[in-house]
């Protein structure tokens, strides 16, 4: 048997030696580039949240949903036995809250109707913040009946309770649907922006409304007293009852709950007067 040759050995030796080092050089190379791409990744999912989320609610934003209505009016039109309907809503006394209270309190209650918003939805609707105090929904696959339940609940799901803000807050919303009476995707958003109006002046008018009740029962009041000075002698006014009757309009406006209805009585020996609204 030959016997082996050293020159041969350690060429052989050197190549495997140069093979380890090339591996381990391409292996290092190769999760250096594989943390390169996940910082990139990291990188492109923070630069989309900015770009599609708003910061303070965490919903998507003007551009998301533009985006995501080009796409479900797509579906729409392809299957039209899937109608599509959009909702905007617009906070009432927004900035009536920001300019007494600060934008910090503002903010709170954007938050609390955004909550409240995602909380109605069901999973594949998108609500978007699209402006200061306006948002918008997308509800693929969603009848206009189905719609009009849907702002029922917003409407009374996102009502803050007595005490949370120092400001009445409500929605003024409007809706349109596709195929509700020829409605074409194109027109929805401005359809139901037309309709989310109407419902804003409809509130205002009814708030003014109230205001003109508030002054008329203060006027009553002011009666009252008079008359009661003219039939019960000031001693005896400790002894006079005053009776109140709630009632619809108590409940929706706020604080007129001792003006709406009254009776005020005063029995003694030589007085009877009695006196109701």
């Amino acid at each position: 048997m030959a016997a082996s040759n050293p020159d041969v050995a350690g060429m052989i030796k050197s190549k495997s030696e140069q093979t380890d080092i090339t591996g381990s050089f391409r292996v290092d190379e190769l999760l250096s580039e594989i943390s390169k791409l996940k910082r990139e990744v990291t990188e492109l999912r923070e630069l989309r949240e900015i770009a599609f989320i708003d910061s303070l609610t965490g919903l998507p934003n003007r551009r998301y949903f533009d985006q995501r209505l080009i796409e479900a009016a797509a579906v729409a039109e392809r299957y039209p036995e899937q109608p599509l309907s959009v909702v905007v809503l617009d906070m009432d006394h927004l900035k009536t809250l920001n300019d007494r209270y600060g934008h910090a309190e503002g903010d709170r209650a954007l938050v609390h109707f955004a909550t409240r918003m995602k909380e109605s939805l069901r999973e594949g609707d998108t609500c978007c913040r699209v402006g200061g105090d306006e948002f918008m929904i997308i509800l693929p696959n969603c009848s206009h009946q189905a719609c009009l339940e849907l702002m029922e609940r917003l409407a009374h799901h996102c009502r803050p309770e007595n005490g949370d803000f120092p400001v009445s807050l409500r929605l003024s919303m409007g809706a349109a649907t596709t195929g509700e009476g020829h409605v074409t995707v194109g027109e929805l958003c401005e359809l139901a922006d037309q309709r989310m109006y109407k419902d804003k002046v409809a509130r205002r008018m009814a708030h003014r409304s109230a205001q003109d009740t508030a002054a008329r029962l203060s006027a009553s009041v002011l009666d009252i007293f008079q008359t009661v000075a003219m039939y019960v002698p000031p001693v005896a006014w400790p002894q006079i009852k005053w009776e109140r009757v709630d009632s619809d309009l108590a409940q929706e406006v706020p604080g007129l709950a001792l003006l709406d209805r009254l009776r005020v009585s005063f029995r003694d020996r030589k007085h009877e007067f009695i006196w109701e609204k």
